[in-house]
């Protein structure tokens, strides 16, 4: 509530992001996520910034481990992308049913979240394993791309495994 004019602090982050001090890089990412979560700065541009000032493409998850250098720099990312949501649909917009959509940037935040979450890859600190599947367990089902069918048929397929289960013991 105390900013004023975000301008302000937003050519200070930039600056801290390409900092060779992975901490300042964490914070300034950090940064990015508290003025994203507080409507200050729109989710799919801050991506779109950090797509082109960090390097990285958010479609290539080996691309993006080896860019953003560190795990804290990584965690820092990850936080961000936990930021990723639905969108406020435009009253001519006829895809949004109840009024919201998911932006394209949102949607290569969640697949990029949900690789690393599947590459169980060891190098990955453990704390940045845990900022990602907290971020995934944050996100709606729709963000995900899940509907109630798809769900249902997991539960179809589970209980079946359980009785054939069963039925060995």
């Amino acid at each position: 509530d105390l900013l004023r004019d975000i301008e302000e602090i937003v050519g200070w982050i930039q600056v801290g992001l390409k900092d060779e001090e992975s901490a300042v890089s964490y914070f300034a990412l950090v940064a990015l996520k508290y003025l994203v979560s507080n409507d200050e700065l729109d989710f799919d541009l801050v991506m779109r910034v950090l797509e082109k000032r960090l390097g990285i493409d958010l479609d290539d998850m080996s691309n993006v481990l080896e860019n953003l250098g560190n795990d804290l720099v990584l965690e820092g990312f990850i936080m961000l992308l936990a930021e990723a949501g639905l969108e406020e649909a435009d009253d001519d917009d006829e895809e949004a049913e109840d009024g919201t959509y998911v932006s394209a940037q949102s949607v290569k935040a969640v697949d990029l979240l949900v690789n690393l979450a599947l590459s169980s890859s060891s190098s990955l600190d453990v704390r940045v394993q845990m900022s990602i599947l907290k971020s995934l367990a944050a996100f709606n089902s729709q963000l995900l791309g899940l509907d109630a069918e798809t769900i249902r048929s997991w539960n179809v397929a589970a209980a079946a495994d359980d009785e054939s289960t069963a039925a060995k013991l």
